[in-house]
């Protein structure tokens, strides 16, 4: 099954407890499970450190940041899955499938086109039929004559 010119994004935390100077090494790692699986990353948040809204893994804080990429055979991200799981700097990770942004344009003017439809439906409600602007402009007169 072939998705390449579907996107990913992979979002990690990271175990807070290492040394800082191993942050880029870990991001490296993280990097090259990806490409090694035939993967290549469009974009990559540098991992900073957070403080988590509650407790993962007893820990209040972690190095967070994500990666789009995208990847020959989406078969791969079993592969990337794995690899993530066995490392142990990486305790809570997420992939999901993304929309490119030409995909979200389209499905924003497919969104605005039926809006648009639906307006002019209404409208074309609201608006007397051709033969009743005539039998309007009749009353009119009828009522101004009065």
């Amino acid at each position: 099954m072939k998705d390449e010119n579907q996107l990913y994004e992979l979002a990690v935390h990271v175990n807070p407890d290492i040394e800082d100077a191993k942050v880029p090494e870990v991001r490296a790692i993280i990097e090259g499970h990806i490409t090694s699986n035939g993967g290549t990353i469009i974009y990559a948040k540098e991992l900073a450190k957070i403080r988590l809204s509650y407790e993962i893994n007893h820990f209040r804080n972690s190095f967070f940041g994500y990666f789009h990429f995208t990847i020959e055979d989406a078969e791969n991200l079993i592969h990337i899955n794995e690899q993530l799981k066995s490392n142990p700097d990486v305790f809570r990770y997420l992939v999901i499938k993304t929309i490119s942004d030409a995909e979200k344009s389209k499905a924003a003017a497919r969104q605005h086109r039926i809006r648009i439809k639906d307006a002019e439906r209404k409208e074309g409600a609201k608006v007397p039929a051709p033969e009743n602007k005539e039998l309007d402009k009749q009353l009119e007169t009828i009522i101004e004559n009065l």
